[in-house]
C-alpha cells in the first residue's frame, strides 16, 4: 500500500468521524490512534517480511519478564561504566530535552546525540543550562551507547515499571472517563473498507492513556525542580513516553519543540501532514513547535495549522547535526577526512557509492547484481540502519551469499553519516531520509524503492533525486552520474542561509533566545 493510500485512509476517517472530540481521561486521543493506525496498516500491507510471533501468551509473558530482568541488570552495568555522565534531577536549567540512545552516533570516541547535542551546545554557548532525558532503547534490545558525549538521565526502567503497574490495574477505569462517540462505527468503517489489521481496542487505549498520565506526572515533578523555559523532543510520535513528555509540557505551559530527525516531515507523513480535525486549543499530545530542516517541511505544517497556529506551528531551523560538518578545516570534519582518505587510498577504486539500508527493506537480488557487475569501477560502502546494528550478523550473512568483493560494511556503518557523504560520489538508498542529507552535501541520490516516488515526488520532479528499480536502470544511472562527478550542487532549500545555520551566526542564537524569553513565540 502506497504512503498516499495510507494517509488517505486516515484523512477519510477524519472526514467521517468526530475524532477531535474523542477523549479518554481528559485527553484527546486521536493523535495516538492516528499513529497506531498508520503503523498497523504499514506493517500489514507494506513490510516485505511477515513477523513471526508466538501465539502462546504464557510463553510471551515469561519471555517479557526475562527480557526485563536482563535489561535491569544491563542498566546497572552501563550506569556504572558511564557513571560520570549520569545526570540527576537536582538543579535548574533553561531547556530540557528528551531523546533516545538510537539517535547517538560515535564521534571521536564518544556517542553524540545527533538530534539534541548540537542544540544543547548552542544553548550552552548562550550561557543556558540544559538537561537531557534519555530512553535507552534500540531494536530489538535496549541499546546503551557509552560513553555519552554529554550527561543524561536514563528513564527506561521507570517507563517499564509504569507499564507493568498499569497492566495490573487494567479494568479499574470507569466508563464515565471515556467519550468515544462513533468509535464502534469507526471500527465498522475499517472493516467495511477491508483494512486487514488488528483493530484498535478501547481497553488498550485506556491502558495507554493511563501510562501517559502517570509518566506525565514524572515529568511534571522533574520540571518542577528543573524549572525549564523550553522543552525539546526528538521523534515525538515514536514511543509512549514522548506523548507523556509533551502532555507534561502542555500542563506546565512549557513550549515543546519537536526536532525533525528524518524525511518523515513530508506530505504523506501521518505524524506531520494533513491534520484535518484539530480541537480549537490544539491537541495535548502534539508539540507546540515543529523544528523543520527546510521550507518544504514547514509548508506541510502550514497547510493545516492556520486555525490552531497559537498551539502548533513550524520553525525552519535547519539540520543542526549536518551543520557541524560545514567547517572543512575544523572538527569533526578534519579528523574524519583523514580517516576516510586513508581508506580510499587503500582501496584504490575510481568511484565510491554509499548505500544506506532502510529500516524495513533489505537488499533485493536485482540490487546485489548491480554490485557484482560494477566491481571493476565502483566500490560500495553499505551502511546498516542504526536500528539494525543488532542484526549485523544476519545482514553480513545475506551479503555473503552474493560473493561480493567490492563492499565495505564495518566503516560504512561505524563512521558518521555526514563524514561518509562528504567523500562518496553517489548515494543509493531505498527510501531513507539520508536522501535529504545527501542533498545537503551536493551528493546525487538514486532511490530504489517505489515508495520514494511519493515520498520525494517534488525532489524527483525537480531532478534532484533519481530513480532506478531494475538492475539495468540502476547500472545506467550510476554510470551517468559518475560521468558528471563533481558537477552536482547543493539543494537550495536544504542548504539554509547563514541566518538559520546553527553555529554560524549570532542571529540563530537570538532565535533560540526568543523561545526562552518569549514563551515559545518566534
Amino acid at each position: 500500500m502506497k504512503p498516499s493510500e495510507i494517509i488517505n485512509i486516515i484523512t477519510s476517517i477524519e472526514d467521517n468521524f468526530p475524532v477531535d472530540t474523542w477523549v479518554v481521561k481528559g485527553i484527546h486521543v486521536w493523535p495516538l490512534l492516528r499513529i497506531e493506525l498508520k503503523s498497523k496498516i504499514f506493517e500489514a500491507y507494506h513490510l516485505p517480511v511477515s513477523r513471526n510471533v508466538s501465539k502462546n501468551s504464557g510463553f510471551l509473558k515469561i519471555k517479557k519478564l526475562l527480557f526485563l530482568c536482563k535489561n535491569a541488570a544491563k542498566y546497572g552495568w552501563n550506569y556504572l561504566l558511564d557513571y560520570s555522565h549520569n545526570d540527576k534531577v537536582n538543579r535548574r536549567c533553561e531547556a530540557v530535552f528528551l531523546s533516545y540512545s538510537l539517535h547517538r552516533s560515535l564521534l571521536n570516541g564518544k556517542w553524540y546525540d545527533r538530534c539534541c547535542d548540537p542544540l544543547i551546545s548552542a544553548m550552552e554557548e548562550l550561557g543556558k543550562k540544559c538537561f537531557l532525558f534519555e530512553v535507552e532503547e534500540g531494536s530489538p534490545d535496549y541499546d546503551y551507547r557509552i560513553p555519552r558525549f554529554k550527561p543524561s538521565v536514563y528513564i527506561k526502567g521507570y517507563i517499564d515499571y509504569v507499564k507493568i503497574k498499569q497492566f495490573f490495574l487494567r479494568g479499574k477505569s470507569q466508563s464515565k472517563e471515556v467519550n468515544l462517540k462513533g468509535f464502534a462505527e469507526f471500527i465498522g468503517y475499517l472493516k467495511e473498507k477491508q483494512i486487514k489489521i488488528k483493530y484498535p481496542q478501547i481497553n488498550n487505549l485506556i491502558f495507554r492513556v493511563s501510562v501517559i498520565l502517570e509518566l506525565a506526572e514524572y515529568f511534571i515533578k522533574a520540571f518542577g525542580i528543573l524549572k525549564p523555559q523550553v522543552a525539546f523532543v526528538a521523534d515525538y510520535y515514536s514511543t509512549i513516553e514522548r506523548f507523556a513528555y509533551i502532555l507534561a509540557c502542555r500542563k506546565m505551559e512549557i513550549p515543546c519543540i519537536d526536532i525533525q530527525h528524518g524525511a518523515g516531515c513530508e506530505d504523506y507523513s501521518v505524524a506531520y501532514a494533513r491534520w484535518k480535525k484539530v480541537p480549537k486549543e490544539g491537541y495535548e499530545l502534539l508539540p507546540t513547535i515543529f523544528w523543520c530542516w527546510g521550507k518544504r517541511e514547514a509548508e506541510v505544517i502550514r497547510q493545516w495549522n492556520s486555525n490552531v497556529s497559537d498551539f502548533h506551528y513550524p520553525f525552519v531551523g535547519g539540520n543542526p547535526w549536518l551543520d557541524l560538518w560545514n567547517n572543512k578545516s575544523g572538527e569533526p570534519t578534519k579528523s574524519y577526512n583523514e580517516k576516510i582518505a586513508k581508506l580510499k587510498n587503500r582501496i584504490n577504486k575510481p568511484y565510491f557509492i554509499l548505500f544506506t539500508l532502510d529500516l524495513f527493506f533489505g537488499i533485493p537480488d536485482w540490487f546485489a547484481k548491480v554490485i557484482q557487475l560494477s566491481s571493476d569501477e565502483f566500490y560500495w560502502w553499505i551502511r546498516i540502519h542504526p536500528a539494525q546494528v543488532s542484526q549485523r550478523k544476519r545482514i553480513e550473512d545475506e551479503l555473503k551469499k552474493y560473493n561480493l568483493t567490492n563492499i565495505e560494511l564495518d566503516y560504512a556503518t561505524s563512521l558518521p553519516l555526514p563524514a561518509l557523504l562528504q567523500h562518496c560520489d553517489i548515494h543509493v538508498t531505498g527510501v531513507s531520509s539520508s536522501s535529504i542529507e545527501a542533498l545537503y552535501f551536493g551528493v546525487p541520490t538514486i532511490v530504489t524503492h517505489k515508495d520514494a516516488q511519493e515520498t520525494y515526488s517534488e525532489l524527483i520532479a525537480a531532478g534532484k533525486i533519481s530513480q532506478a528499480y531494475t538492475t539495468e536502470d540502476l547500472m545506467k544511472m550510476i554510470r551517468s552520474l559518475a560521468v558528471n562527478k563533481g558537477k552536482n550542487t547543493k539543494d537550495s532549500d536544504t542548504e539554509l542561509s547563514d541566518s538559520t545555520a546553527i553555529g554560524k551566526t549570532r542571529e540563530f542564537f537570538q532565535q533560540i533566545n526568543k523561545i526562552l524569553n518569549n514563551g515559545g513565540q518566534f
